[in-house]
């Protein structure tokens, strides 16, 4: 059995369970350290996704707020799943959560705990955003995890956050949809302070975020 903590957590526990028509989660062959996922209205089909991965898919959380054995990181899992017909892709959470309980026995303890984190303000200078109605798309690779197409700033904290070391809150107080984007690598050892030493072609995402500032 598996037994982990998650922080601030305790909603998901009012949802009810449900299942995929057809589910199978098999040990990856892959030894590449970068995931293939594709998800549509149909069903999923997720290639080198480590269980810590999918844990955070299940439950909507950050790498941060999930306490849990190491080893989750490093073990890989082919997951290829049925959607039941008539349901909808925002099911697919609770569905992969009972799948998870099912194959791997995985128990969950939700607890609250005061953290630091970061706060995402309107910088000093004239805002280069523009609204835009084109769909966000989010893909990861070699050379990081790349954003583009249109966001609310709090998506866009949102999804910086899966980045950081601790939670990203939106503090623009700016509504609308904006066209970005964005290029970074996943580096959670650094804070929005830039390091002389920084990649100038495979920035950190605080270096990245050129219309905002933190602090």
């Amino acid at each position: 059995m598996i037994v982990i903590s998650m922080f601030c957590c305790s909603q998901l526990a009012a949802q009810q369970p449900s299942v995929f028509e057809v589910a199978s989660v098999r040990p990856s062959s892959d030894s590449s350290p970068i995931p293939q996922m594709t998800t549509n209205p149909s069903g999923l089909s997720w290639h080198n996704v480590s269980l810590k991965s999918l844990i955070q898919l299940a439950y909507g959380n950050k790498d941060y707020s999930i306490t849990a054995p190491d080893w989750l990181a490093d073990a890989r899992y082919d997951v290829v799943a049925q959607l039941p017909k008539g349901s909808t892709l925002q099911e697919s959470s609770t569905m992969l959560q009972s799948l998870l309980t099912e194959r791997f026995k995985l128990a969950i303890h939700h607890e609250e705990k005061l953290m630091a984190v970061y706060e995402l303000h309107v910088g000093k200078d004239e805002s280069k955003l523009h609204i835009t109605d084109v769909r966000m798309h989010m893909s990861y690779g070699l050379e990081g995890s790349h954003l583009t197409g249109g966001v609310t700033m709090k998506q866009l904290a949102d999804i910086v956050s899966r980045d950081s070391d601790r939670p990203i809150l939106d503090k623009t107080g700016t509504t609308g949809t904006f066209n970005v984007d964005l290029t970074w690598r996943r580096d959670r050892t650094r804070g929005p302070t830039p390091s002389p030493s920084d990649d100038l072609d495979h920035p950190t995402v605080f270096s990245e975020l050129r219309d905002v500032s933190f602090r």
